[in-house]
């Protein structure tokens, strides 16, 4: 959430830029930092994947080991925000400033063809290559390829649905819904991963195949958008937000 939060802060310092400036911006912030990790860690050496799994001394934590993990990965986290995360998110969320301005203000999107031709297969196959030439040994840097491999077909997918919006009005009430309560899906989502893979099923962390993970992202997103669904046919709103929205309205009594 910290990512999120600062480099929103970045975006409303230039959100009122040109177009050609913010595209100007995206593209540096993504590309820069992406690549010159990649030149570093290819002159420095990566670990495989066996070598990771060697040092996972432990395969479980109790509560208290579990905690300071997730420091350790909090301030390591933040050592990589002023270097690659804090701009990569910045660009994400430029492309989505543009995105708006482009559908929303002026009623432009990019064709079919150029979705499904170029694309979705420029993501797809930049994706394969990545993975096939860097994932056994250099796997952080097939994980960075693969961020970038992302966008493209994310944009993709975006302008498909803008094109025919009429036949997924449900769908994108329903998704609208998402939006409005993303931080208790976001909670409940780190909640149920920390319960099967500390807990419950410790030893998934190491037998765990790519193919494992996307199945169990495909059953996190059914049980999210399940609870999404209830949270609407109720008409009610996630516990996190409601927190949040008493906070605001306790902050804003607080200002008069």
């Amino acid at each position: 959430m910290l990512n999120y939060a600062v480099s929103g802060l970045l975006v409303l310092a230039v959100i009122k830029l040109k177009s050609s400036t913010l595209i100007k911006l995206a593209v540096c912030a993504i590309f820069i930092p992406i690549l010159t990790l990649i030149l570093l860690i290819l002159q420095s050496g990566d670990t495989s994947i066996e070598q990771e799994l060697i040092n996972l001394d432990k395969i479980g934590f109790t509560v208290l080991e579990l905690l300071q993990f997730n420091v350790k990965n909090f301030l390591a986290m933040v050592a990589l925000l002023p270097t690659i995360t804090l701009w990569y998110i910045f660009g994400l969320m430029l492309i989505g400033v543009l995105i708006y301005r482009l559908y929303w203000m002026s009623k432009v999107h990019l064709s079919r063809f150029v979705c499904i031709f170029i694309l979705i297969p420029l993501s797809i196959f930049g994706s394969l290559i990545a993975r096939l030439n860097f994932a056994e040994q250099h796997r952080l840097v097939y994980d960075l390829l693969n961020w970038l491999c992302a966008i493209p077909f994310s944009i993709a997918l975006i302008c498909l649905v803008l094109k025919h919006k009429q036949p997924f009005d449900t769908s994108v009430s329903l998704l609208s819904y998402v939006g409005r309560n993303s931080l208790s899906l976001y909670l409940l989502q780190s909640l149920v991963g920390v319960v099967l893979f500390q807990f419950a099923f410790p030893t998934w962390k190491i037998y765990f195949t790519q193919t494992d993970y996307f199945l169990l992202f495909i059953g996190f997103t059914i049980l999210q958008l399940a609870v999404v669904w209830w949270f609407k046919f109720k008409s009610i709103r996630g516990p996190a937000e409601v927190v949040f929205a008493h906070c605001q309205n306790y902050l804003n009594r607080r200002e008069y």
